[in-house]
């Protein structure tokens, strides 16, 4: 039993369109295949245009923990180069001596990208009892720049940062 060869062996799709209903067939001309009357040809071999890229790069950066004064401190930072990127950022953060509260910002140079703030008991005053922030946002470099995870407080450190940075094609907002 033969086997069709569609496409055939230089790649070309062959077809037939019905000129009074606008029906498609392909036919495979290797085996004889041909338009009858009242179909006009067509043949396809084009290869399209090379689709939109996808995320092409991922950018890390992680810090075990730190005290973090009142006048700010980096806990993580990123250089990246120019693109378009989401950014996450998660630390944990506890009281070192009692009641407080952290303040933590996710900047790309000096744009605030997002920002959150915790209130710290008393009873927080362990690494164990620490809580979790969270910050998203999404930046355009034009040229190459620095994304961070900067946080204020009197008496409290952070734990665990992580900042991760996703290089993307295009950022639709809105």
């Amino acid at each position: 039993m033969p086997y069709a060869s569609i496409p055939d062996s230089a790649g070309v799709i062959h077809g037939c369109y019905q000129t009074s209903n606008g029906s498609l067939r392909v036919i495979d001309t290797d085996a004889g295949g041909k338009c009858s009357s009242g179909e006009n040809p067509l043949n396809w071999n084009q290869t399209g245009p090379v689709g939109p890229r996808g995320p092409s790069d991922a950018f890390l950066a992680s810090d075990g923990g730190k005290p973090i004064s009142l006048t700010g401190t980096t806990l993580v930072s990123l250089t990246l180069p120019a693109g378009n990127y989401t950014v996450i950022a998660k630390t944990g953060v506890f009281s070192l001596t009692s009641a407080d509260i952290v303040d933590c910002l996710l900047e790309a140079g000096t744009t605030i990208l997002d920002e959150d703030e915790v209130r710290l008991d008393s009873l927080s005053t362990t690494n164990d009892d620490n809580e979790f922030m969270d910050l998203i946002g999404v930046v355009s470099l034009a040229s190459p720049g620095t994304v961070s995870v900067v946080c204020t407080s009197s008496s409290s450190a952070s734990e665990n940062t992580q900042l991760l940075a996703t290089q993307v094609a295009t950022l639709h907002q809105s």
